[in-house]
């Protein structure tokens, strides 16, 4: 395994850490986003393990920081965020397959790290498949039947009297839209279900996550496909749900988890079509 420091972009502003095998390596390369303001390391190191994991396999990794993010620069861009993050995105990719003759890529990571990747161009052909870890969600009227179950079975549990007349006060209150949660801004549902449209017609690979981190928008993996009825959710698309998780798997164990199913992923779905 060689890992290395990969400079970039104008005045090499921009920063990241490529780890990949001495030899053999696959044409498809994996690129990690930051996490919100997290580094390029990840929340408690997932980036570095996951980037190590799939080294063993023989894949190239590399994970970067968006300007003004951990060790790259600011640019002087006016543009918006998410316009710049697909900008360095492309000049990322541009680097690699100069320098490491790689052909195609799966790109993502971790709740914003998900939103960035999803906003690509689906029809980019250096694209291969996104990586989709709490990605967006919306809440369906089967997400309300659960919701309001559980907490039927918490207060029961509890054999609270108070608590559980407070709660039948609560059913008659109007509950949150999705729009008011004060999370992160998602697109709208059309754009969503538009965009993963497209990604699977250009038959990329989406491999998507979510956790007990995102219980206030998504309770159960059946929801994804309540979500997007209109989308045709094919075999590209491995969807899992570790409701025992939390958003930035503190827990080794969650985190061990979670790597083991994306290097799965990676061996028998991205290796397939390699």
């Amino acid at each position: 395994m060689i890992e290395e420091v990969l400079q970039f972009g104008e005045q090499n502003r921009l920063v990241g850490v490529i780890t990949r095998p001495s030899k053999n390596y696959h044409k498809t390369g994996f690129i990690l986003l930051n996490s919100g303001l997290l580094s390029k390391s990840g929340a408690f190191r997932f980036s570095v393990d996951l980037s190590r994991q799939l080294t063993n396999l023989n894949f190239t990794t590399f994970r970067f920081d968006f300007g003004g993010i951990g060790d790259s620069e600011t640019g002087l861009s006016s543009e918006t965020f998410i316009e710049r993050s697909s900008q360095e995105i492309q000049l990322a990719i541009q680097q690699l397959k100069e320098k490491y003759e790689l052909d195609n890529f799966i790109v993502g990571g971790l709740c914003s790290a998900a939103d960035c990747a999803l906003l690509l161009d689906a029809y980019d052909d250096n694209i291969k498949g996104l990586l989709l870890i709490d990605p967006p969600a919306y809440r369906t009227k089967r997400y309300f039947k659960i919701h309001k179950l559980k907490r039927v079975l918490r207060t029961l549990h509890s054999l609270d009297i108070m608590r559980w007349l407070k709660l039948i006060n609560k059913f008659s209150s109007p509950i949150t839209k999705t729009s008011e949660l004060n999370f992160r801004v998602f697109p709208s549902r059309e754009t969503m279900a538009n965009n993963l449209n497209q990604h699977l017609l250009n038959a990329h690979l989406l491999f998507i996550v979510y956790t007990g981190g995102s219980l206030s928008y998504f309770n159960h993996k059946n929801q994804f496909y309540d979500m997007f009825p209109e989308t045709n959710l094919d075999k590209n698309l491995k969807l899992h749900y570790l409701p025992k998780s939390d958003h930035l798997s503190i827990l080794k164990r969650d985190r061990d988890k979670l790597i083991d199913l994306i290097c799965d992923w990676a061996k028998n779905d991205v290796l397939r079509t390699n």
